[in-house]
């Protein structure tokens, strides 16, 4: 009867402010600590978040939880030193929107990999077979769904001659030297496919 009764003085106490210094007796244990959160005011649970020096690590924190309807009694040693800051509420998401955008993301990633994978490009033979071809002229690597030979040329879908371009920066001889090679590279390739 005794712990109904300091439960129901408990309950019907005002919830703390965030910043107030609290001490709470639950089960016969006391906590006591710097009040860091508490329920949504409209929510039907009373719960505050307390964090308190940690018996273990002086460099850390405990934090516990706590049902303030459920605890025998909690009281505030101390208020707040600075008023209560309001806590804005965050902009609605767009949810339609951010699937849109997962969605596109998650389809240029899949068509990247698969064109890595697969040997139909629209241009003529594979983007694997050009890419394993383009290897005899310098380094490749993928960057997307463009081949980039040699950190200097960049080759664009359909892998055409014509969709060989520099890397922006790039105008040495030897880099135009090497966009040359490229673009012989991929007309041979064109010709070897053709034939097949």
């Amino acid at each position: 009867l005794v712990r109904k009764m300091a439960s129901d003085l408990a309950s019907q106490a005002p919830l703390p402010l965030v910043g107030s210094q609290v001490a709470v007796q639950q089960r016969g244990r006391q906590w006591s600590g710097e009040v860091i959160a508490i329920a949504s005011r409209g929510s039907p649970e009373r719960i505050i978040i307390i964090k308190s020096p940690s018996q273990t690590n002086s460099r850390l924190s405990d934090v516990s939880f706590f049902n303030l309807d459920l605890v025998e009694s909690y009281e505030v040693t101390c208020p707040p030193t600075s008023p209560e800051i309001p806590v804005e509420r965050l902009p609605r998401l767009d949810v339609r929107k951010l699937n849109s955008r997962v969605k596109t993301a998650s389809d240029e990633k899949r068509a990247a990999a698969g064109l890595r994978r697969s040997s139909s490009t629209s241009g003529a033979g594979g983007a694997r077979e050009l890419f394993d071809h383009l290897m005899s002229v310098g380094e490749c690597e993928w960057d997307m769904m463009d081949i980039v030979i040699s950190k200097t040329v960049r080759i664009t879908r359909p892998y055409q001659p014509d969709d060989a371009q520099l890397q922006k920066g790039e105008s040495s001889d030897v880099a135009a030297g090497l966009l040359a090679n490229v673009k012989q590279a991929v007309v041979q390739f064109n010709k070897t496919i053709n034939k097949s």
